[in-house]
């Protein structure tokens, strides 16, 4: 049996609906940080670390 996959254009998707889905699921975590603001974590992989500027 062959498994199907179902491609989605997200081209036309926006970064910030992008990312207010992303928050939705289980396993994101996400933290704001201002300008002046700085962030030192540890993080015990596997991970993905994004950073969003937008």
């Amino acid at each position: 049996m062959q498994d199907s996959v179902i491609k989605i254009d997200l081209t036309n998707i926006t970064t910030c609906e992008l990312h207010r889905e992303l928050l939705k699921r289980e396993g994101v975590q996400s933290c704001f940080l201002g300008p002046e603001d700085k962030l030192f974590q540890v993080v015990r992989g596997p991970a993905w670390v994004i950073v969003n500027r937008d």
